[in-house]
């Protein structure tokens, strides 16, 4: 029996890739347009969907060099039996060994541009026969203790370009080449011991549709023909005989697409974006809307309060998160003018690492250590060397709120040598691996991993956020246009309502 031919064998992922297009088509288009977005207003990296898609670009690389400079290597070794299986056992080793050494703790918002390369050299070296694609991504994700269902989700999300990236550069081949005849079996070639019906000694007639038939058909028969000829399986095709074929293509394509939510309704998108730290919490809002709204689509995503309030005045979000209560001059450009609405209380937390023996500190050292003017643990009474602040960039909630609280009625800013993070989630990692580091993140985001400090004297917990006394409170805010949508002035109303604050409750203090 004759070998698969490798063009067939380029193809075969493009279908069961489709099905992942279809699977993750919402995601797709949410880093697309986030990344496009980034682009417009100069901040590539300014929302988690943007950098996720950045990172799915820069591990799709290791993938395409190696397939454009190693192709022959590859495909000699789809011939050797003896290879494929060793490497299918190495796949098996790999995939035991991840799951067994080490944690998983980490989400997507903590994904760096170290792991998206180490990944996808993962998958550079799943072209190789035996490795399976997808086992080898999710395990390189668990070997950087990422979650399970984030190393799953970035790994499907990472395939996509570079199956359907092989895919069409063989299509444009085949096309550029006219369907070459080298391609197909010539006509009347004779099988070995089989022909029409079994029979020894009858030719094979030709399997191409006719002439006129549309080209992607030729393309269709280019990819079944291989596994035909070997079979004595090929016969001419009429018109009518791809019929079926294309029927049983529309079927599927059918049964997998979305159906609407609900008879008759028209799917309405609510687009929230603003503050990375209400994330959590407006999505499981919109979770839970979404189930007593079948036809409201709440679409939530982060960048920044202040990205939140620009996104809301371009027109490009119908709600902005902002973690701190706007001034009236932000809310307004020219025109315009935006409503504010508390839905929540929260505080924001000085955090250290567990071995820092520290538990409080004053104002004023703070406002030290966070413009570098103490810049060793020494002169605290802690021999740790120099501390490392770590900080949001500008336009965070949150750094607008220590800034406000630290810096208001001074010259004094933030230091230069602090190391710009993310997100809030990233910035708690990165405190928890640093013994002499210095943070801040919200109360939601506190954990074993970090130490939070009292700050004059008040710690922070959710007791001294509700009664005011903890210095860093601050409002958790939901901006609107002054009349908004029908839609999205529901949606803002149910979060303001008993049901909407008890699932705020489970985050942060709900509005009073």
């Amino acid at each position: 029996m004759g070998k698969p031919r490798p063009r067939f064998r380029r193809h075969c992922p493009l279908g069961y890739s489709s099905g992942r297009l279809a699977f993750f088509a919402e995601d797709i288009r949410r880093i697309v347009v986030a990344v496009v977005a980034g682009l417009l207003v100069r901040r590539p990296l300014g929302t988690p969907e943007a950098r996720l898609g950045w990172f799915v670009a820069l591990g799709t690389v290791p993938a395409a060099l190696a397939g454009l400079t190693l192709e022959s290597l590859f495909e000699e070794l789809f011939g050797r039996p003896t290879w494929v299986a060793f490497f299918l056992i190495g796949t098996g080793f790999l995939l035991v060994g991840s799951e067994r050494l080490h944690g998983r703790d980490r989400g997507l918002d903590t994904l760096s541009a170290q792991d998206a390369l180490l990944i996808g050299v993962a998958q550079a070296l799943a072209i190789t026969p035996g490795i399976s694609r997808s086992g080898a991504t999710i395990a390189a994700g668990l070997v950087r203790n990422l979650e399970r269902a984030a190393a799953a989700r970035f790994s499907f999300l990472l395939i996509v370009p570079a199956v359907f990236g092989a895919g069409l550069l063989q299509t444009v081949d085949l096309w550029r080449a006219g369907l070459s005849r080298a391609e197909w079996l010539p006509r009347g070639r004779r099988l070995r011991g089989r022909g029409r019906n079994g029979l020894p000694g009858h030719r094979l007639p030709a399997a191409l549709p006719p002439a006129g038939e549309p080209p992607h058909l030729r393309l269709l028969v280019l990819g079944l023909r291989p596994l035909c000829a070997d079979r004595g399986m090929v016969a001419p095709m009429s018109r009518w005989a791809w019929t079926p074929v294309l029927l049983i293509l529309f079927g599927l394509v059918a049964c997998g697409a979305p159906s609407r939510p609900g008879a008759g309704d028209e799917l309405i998108v609510v687009r929230v974006t603003g503050a990375e730290e209400m994330v959590p919490l407006l999505a499981e809002l919109a979770a839970t809307y979404a189930d007593k709204h079948p036809n409201i689509f709440v679409d939530v995503s982060g960048g920044g309060s202040q990205w939140g309030l620009r996104a809301l005045f371009s027109g490009l979000a119908d709600i902005g998160m902002v973690s701190y209560r706007p001034q009236d001059e932000a809310l307004r450009s020219g025109r315009q003018r935006l409503n504010a609405v508390e839905v929540g209380r929260d505080g924001l937390a000085i955090i250290v690492h567990p071995d820092n023996p520290l538990v409080r500190l004053p104002k004023s050292t703070l406002v030290h250590l966070f413009n570098g003017t103490t810049f060793t643990w020494d002169t605290l009474g802690w021999d740790a060397g120099d501390v490392t602040v770590f900080t949001r960039e500008r336009g965070s909630g949150d750094r607008t709120v220590l800034e406000t609280y630290l810096f208001d009625k001074s010259d004094a800013r933030m230091t230069l040598n602090a190391q710009l993070v993310p997100t809030p989630g990233a910035l708690a990692q990165a405190v928890a691996e640093t013994p002499a580091g210095i943070g801040y993140v919200g109360l939601s985001y506190l954990s074993g991993a970090v130490k939070a400090l009292s700050v004059e004297g008040v710690p922070p917990s959710p007791e001294q956020v509700a009664d005011g006394s903890y210095p860093l409170t601050r409002s958790l805010v939901l901006v609107t246009q002054r009349r908004p949508p029908r839609a999205v002035k529901d949606f803002v109303e149910w979060v303001l309502s008993a049901e909407g604050q008890a699932i705020v409750a489970r985050f942060v203090v709900p509005a009073q």
